[in-house]
């Protein structure tokens, strides 16, 4: 079972907005820095417990999802620099990239994207439309159900408002990071 999780609410993201807005570049130096979170969380949690976690498991929602807010000719860059900067600087973070709830077009927009894609990173893609029956079942054989809140299948609570989870970007205003002993999410 996979114990670290990275989830990512894509559909949420307003790709075409930043795009037109000229900020790109922060965009793209904004998913680097989470990549570099998750991956420092995994360290220093690899190094506190001596567990020896070195990937995570990405789950990409793509309710919302839409061709005028992500898949323009404008946001396409976008999402090859994310490819590029993935095989570049984390070509072996992810043990999976699953997509769930992805509508039918996205398949066009990965077209354009595999070929920048290596092919081990191409064997992690799991594309999943929107039978949660079919996806939460496969998220459950690789996430122990308490690693997984349960829009995704799972029981664990959302974050504890106790807890100071702080904000990282201007960007994406609702990011949480939160690391407990077994999960790393990301909440967009």
């Amino acid at each position: 079972m996979f114990l670290s999780v990275l989830i990512v609410s894509v559909g949420l993201w307003d790709v075409r907005k930043i795009t037109l807005a000229g900020k790109r570049d922060h965009l793209v130096r904004y998913v680097d820095y989470l990549y570099e979170s998750v991956n420092g969380m995994i360290r220093e949690y690899r190094n506190s417990t001596g567990n020896d976690i070195t990937q995570y498991f990405q789950i990409l929602d793509m309710a919302n999802y839409n061709v005028k807010q992500h898949a323009c000719l404008a946001c396409i860059p976008f999402f090859k620099d994310m490819v590029k900067h993935y095989e570049k600087y984390y070509p072996t973070m992810a043990k999976f990239f699953v997509f769930i709830n992805t509508p039918t077009f996205f398949q066009e927009l990965l077209q354009i994207l595999r070929p920048f894609m290596s092919k081990d990173t191409k064997t992690k893609l799991i594309i999943y439309r929107y039978d949660k029956s079919e996806w939460s079942q496969f998220l459950l054989r690789h996430i122990p159900p308490e690693n997984l809140l349960p829009q995704y299948g799972g029981v664990k609570r959302k974050k504890d408002p106790k807890k100071n989870y702080p904000k990282i970007s201007f960007i994406m205003r609702a990011l949480y990071m939160n690391f407990d002993q077994r999960t790393t999410e990301h909440i967009i």
